[in-house]
């Protein structure tokens, strides 16, 4: 087994961490200047930290380093390191109201990049923002489109579900409102529930429920364009808003679990199949 060496034929010095630098002030992270360093790259010599280092032979280097030099690829292989498509650090969880709309474009143009880091978007951000996205297409149901509910509960053979649609009958706009936005939230919760739960069967990470609702709860932006199709009348809009949010859920499965394609769809399949029967 061969050490890594310099281009000048010398062998490579033993991994640096921060801590060893003398310095009373913390060092930051090139990458990310609000993390604390955790160790220097051993061939550029940059500050990096944890999730911005890869271990080789012992030593630590940037994905940049590691992108541009042949030798270390090939350790790579030898070692079975996993390493990125990209060459860049992953990005930063957003974890501000004011960094959710760059988040989300980023979403979109690489998903499984921006899960990576998605898990730790704080719980109180994501929460208000599924909200949001998925609060408009029961709004519009229950105010706008009312005879489409009643006429389910009216056609429907169940004496409780009739119950439900008189009872509906009776309330006013603001109580509506109301039983929409709990309705929401508790379908939120459940959701998330169940998506930790599938999480767990395909992962051996020790992933938090939290972590899981807020990787979640991105992939049900897309479902405030739902909101056109229940106000048009147009079922393949709302059915578009609800497939786009299984394919962002699937990614995000795969980039927190690091499991295979097959498997990311086997647990959004448990998914569905699970949300199915409790909504």
């Amino acid at each position: 087994m061969r050490d890594t060496e310099t281009e000048s034929g010398q062998e490579m010095p033993a991994m640096i961490t921060a801590a060893q630098l003398p310095s009373s002030k913390p060092y930051t992270c090139v990458k990310h200047t609000s993390k604390e360093a955790f160790c220097l790259c051993t061939k550029c010599g940059d500050l990096l930290c944890e999730k911005c280092s890869i271990q080789i032979r012992g030593r630590r280097y940037c994905f940049d380093c590691v992108a541009q030099d042949d030798m270390l690829r090939e350790d790579c292989f030898e070692e079975s390191v996993i390493m990125p498509v990209i060459s860049t650090a992953p990005p930063e969880a957003p974890k501000r109201v004011r960094e959710l709309p760059g988040a989300i474009l980023d979403m979109f143009r690489n998903s499984y990049f921006f899960f990576s880091g998605a898990k730790d978007s704080p719980f109180w951000l994501t929460f208000p923002m599924a909200l949001i996205a998925s609060l408009p297409p029961v709004l519009v149901q229950y105010l706008v489109k009312m005879d489409n509910v009643l006429k389910v509960y009216d056609e429907s053979n169940v004496a409780f579900v009739k119950q439900a649609g008189a009872w509906i009958r009776e309330m006013n706009a603001w109580e509506l409102v109301g039983v929409a936005v709990m309705g929401t939230i508790f379908r939120i919760l459940i959701f998330d529930l169940l998506f930790f739960v599938c999480l767990h069967l395909f992962s051996r990470n020790e992933l938090k429920f939290s972590q899981a609702a807020s990787t979640l709860h991105f992939c049900m932006v897309p479902m405030i364009v739902a909101t056109l199709g229940v106000a048009l009348d147009q079922l393949w809009i709302t059915m578009t808003a609800e497939v786009l949010m299984i394919i962002l859920a699937t990614s995000a499965t795969r980039a927190v679990t690091k499991c295979s394609f097959w498997q990311g769809m086997g647990a959004m399949f448990l998914f569905i199949l699970m949300s199915s029967f409790l909504m």
